[in-house]
């Protein structure tokens, strides 16, 4: 599977260390995410940074994607947003509401789409499941595989009857959608994730283009 080889982890690796480097040590990368319907790897970073502002991740993501280009979209775990005071607690509503703000922007899926699709496949099919279903999310740990599927409502992971290291749930469409175009809209503009999400409308920031 391409989400296990070697190729993928030298590249992740090499992205890391940069990252590291250039920020003195300050950012780190956490995990990676593949979203195989939108042909996106999402890398994840963190921080062991207490006082974080909204200014200084938009610098920071600015600066990841310096260095990812558009090979992969970038963030930060949820823990560092909440530092710089994004509040989580609406957070469904928050991203239905941006699938329909930033419903506009473009997925021009990256260069990993194609060898993450057919991971996507493979799984499908271990688990029993139509190669038809929309996966949103899958996550690897050790040699387990969380598969997340695009459906109309959140259902909680469960262990594969016929594939037990794979675990499959649901989660709705357009938290989905909001949530990704948010964070094209973000990369778009050269602001956070953090920002977006904080923020009820398209953000002005001096000095930052839109």
């Amino acid at each position: 599977m391409y989400l296990v080889s070697s190729s993928l982890t030298k590249r992740i690796e090499e992205i890391s260390s940069e990252v590291s480097a250039r920020s003195g040590g300050r950012i780190r990368f956490e995990e990676f995410i593949a979203l195989p319907f939108f042909g996106q790897i999402v890398l994840r970073f963190t921080t062991d940074a207490e006082k974080i502002t909204l200014a200084a991740l938009d610098r920071w993501e600015r600066e990841l994607y310096e260095i990812t280009g558009d090979e992969f979209l970038a963030d930060f775990m949820g823990d560092v947003y909440q530092k710089a005071g994004v509040d989580f607690s609406d957070l469904d509503s928050r991203l239905l509401q941006m699938a329909e703000q930033y419903a506009d922007e473009t997925c021009i899926p990256s260069v990993h789409a194609k060898a993450i699709c057919e991971d996507a496949a493979l799984l499908l099919k271990s688990a029993g499941l139509s190669p038809d279903e929309k996966v949103w999310e899958i996550q690897t740990e050790d040699d387990r595989f969380l598969l997340l599927i695009m459906g109309a409502e959140d259902q909680m992971p469960q262990p594969a009857e016929q594939m037990p290291g794979i675990f499959t749930g649901t989660v709705a469409e357009q938290k989905c959608t909001g949530l990704l175009k948010a964070a094209l809209y973000a990369r778009r503009n050269r602001i956070s994730l953090g920002r977006t999400i904080a923020e009820n409308g398209p953000a002005e920031i001096p000095g930052v283009c839109s």
